[in-house]
């Protein structure tokens, strides 16, 4: 980890190197990822998060 400053979470780095990964056959179609079949949860700014075509928000913890 290599610390970037701050007192919140996410604060620190991490870089590192993929070998392998295992993905669902269910998703992967074609040779492609079907984002809807995925998911996906994105990080935005503050507590606002998003899903494919959805913004929504989470308070965090205090």
């Amino acid at each position: 980890a290599i610390p970037l400053g701050g007192n919140g979470p996410g604060s620190d780095l991490f870089i590192g190197q993929v070998v392998r990964f295992h993905i669902d056959e269910e998703i992967y179609k074609d040779g492609r990822t079907d984002p809807r079949a995925l998911n996906a949860v994105s990080r935005l700014a503050g507590s606002s998060y998003a899903e494919i075509g959805k913004i929504f928000s989470i308070d965090r913890p205090k």
